[in-house]
């Protein structure tokens, strides 16, 4: 049987992407939490829960507004309005979350 044009023409282009991975979850729980307590700012609370990993952390004007902790990979964020207490659920590991984890470490070095 013959390919389509339109089959031909993806089977042609088709490329590998592999950073595309971060997007599809495939990462346990657990290894979830293994990178964040390697990745966590001493002082942070860090825990499993049923939808990923919990995070929390209570200090004087963290360096974050609540877009910082929204997105793909990031579940029921809160941030105070005071900016002294945040938690978010961390379900994947990708950019957002360490570059988050980053600017922590950084902040409380």
């Amino acid at each position: 049987m013959e390919k389509s044009s339109l089959d031909h023409l993806m089977e042609q282009n088709e490329t590998d992407l592999p950073f595309l991975s971060a997007y599809a979850g495939t990462q346990t729980t657990e290894e979830i939490l293994e990178w964040v307590k390697k990745a966590s700012p001493e002082g942070m609370e860090v825990r499993m829960n049923e939808n990923g990993v919990l995070v929390s952390l209570q200090a004087m004007n963290l360096p974050m507004v609540l877009s910082d902790i929204q997105g793909l990979g990031f579940k029921n964020p809160f941030l105070s309005e005071d900016r002294h207490n945040m938690s978010v659920i961390i379900t994947i590991v990708g950019d957002e979350q360490k570059r988050l984890m980053s600017r922590l470490n950084e902040f409380l070095a």
